[in-house]
């Protein structure tokens, strides 16, 4: 089970509510991505936005989920990319492939 501190690899993918896809995993473009292009990350330090931080902890391997994440626990007014305004929700699809 994932706790506070523990790195994981996660296959994701990052949309808008209206299905704009903003990011996820299988396209190369994050300098994080391993191999197989899963992304590491340490949960509960703030790697990722503080939704999927959230929704990461207590997830066993191999798990699936999918969420929304408010816009207070997304980009919020913290400099949001600009394809996202900070009033947006977003989904969010990921798979914990390993916790390392």
């Amino acid at each position: 089970m994932v706790k506070r501190d523990d790195y994981v690899l996660v296959q994701y993918r990052l949309q808008k509510m209206d299905s704009t896809r903003i990011d996820e995993s299988y396209c190369n473009c994050n300098t994080q991505k391993t191999e197989n292009n899963a992304l590491k990350i340490k949960v509960g330090n703030g790697w990722v936005i503080q939704g999927w931080d959230e929704a990461l902890l207590c997830t066993k391997e191999g798990e699936e989920k999918t969420i929304i994440i408010p816009p207070l626990k997304g980009f919020g007014k913290d400099h949001p990319p600009h394809e996202i305004f900070s009033t947006d929700s977003l989904v969010l699809w990921f798979k914990v492939e390993k916790i390392l």
